[in-house]
């Protein structure tokens, strides 16, 4: 053969040691190396520091390109295909349109539906509701009145609920007007609040006491503020029992 005569294309030169180490060094810092060639490379970064220092290198020169490089968004189209084969979306028209519309589909029948859910519901409420809320309890009532009548105040228990309104007469001013229960057992009065001058006073039955037959309201005038002792200090001018209403 000729000196003048071209290279073979099909003919690679041969290549050195280092130059093999350096263009596989390229390769594993562009992720283009063969899996059997990208497996081998990664065992020798640990255990040949000059083909580490290769890759480090490489990697170094190409960060150095990329920080050179103006981002370019992809088109719709390529951007399109990629997801479609990574598998995250499928291909537009991929799959067959069914253009009958079932029935929850259309808005009356959906609505219609939704009702008779609503109305369902509030019928099993309405039902459960007594059930809930328990046997009813009875109501009481009682009207206290002065000997001379010149004053009056009703008290009412509903339950556990208490509610005394002043009906005619004035408290004294600098004094209260104090509501006691006083159970037929004969222990001690209970303080149920002071008479309100103005509307109800309203309050709750305390702890350990409840409704039974027998039981009486009355009215002590105290000094502001009720009894300091937490037992009538004044005496008792008018008393009545509670009486189922």
């Amino acid at each position: 053969m000729s000196e003048d005569a071209p290279p073979d294309p099909g003919h690679e030169p041969d290549l050195t040691p280092e130059q093999q180490d350096d263009i596989l060094a390229a390769e594993i810092a562009l992720g283009l190396a063969a899996p059997d060639d990208a497996q081998q490379a990664v065992a020798r970064l640990a255990a040949d520091p000059a083909f580490a220092q290769r890759v480090r290198d490489w990697q170094e020169r190409l960060a150095v390109l990329a920080e050179e490089l103006t981002p370019v968004m992809p088109p719709v189209r390529a951007r399109q295909r990629i997801r479609e084969d990574l598998g995250h979306i499928s291909a537009p028209l991929s799959h067959m349109i069914d253009s009958r519309i079932r029935w929850w589909q259309r808005p009356l029948p959906l609505l219609s539906a939704a009702a008779g859910a609503v109305a369902a519901v509030a019928l099993v409420v309405m039902l459960a509701l007594p059930a809930l809320r328990g046997p009813e309890l009875p109501s009481y009532q009682a009207a206290l009145a002065s000997s001379d009548a010149t004053m009056r105040v009703d008290a009412r228990v509903d339950g556990r609920e208490v509610e005394v309104m002043l009906m005619d007469g004035t408290v004294p001013e600098g004094r209260d007007w104090q509501v006691w229960w006083i159970s037929p057992d004969g222990s001690a009065p209970v303080s149920l609040g002071l008479v309100a001058r103005k509307g109800p006073m309203r309050t709750s039955l305390p702890e350990g006491i409840d409704m039974v037959e027998g039981v009486r309201i009355a009215l002590s005038e105290e000094p502001a503020g009720g009894s300091p002792t937490g037992q009538a200090t004044g005496p008792m001018f008018a008393m009545a029992p509670l009486r189922r209403s």
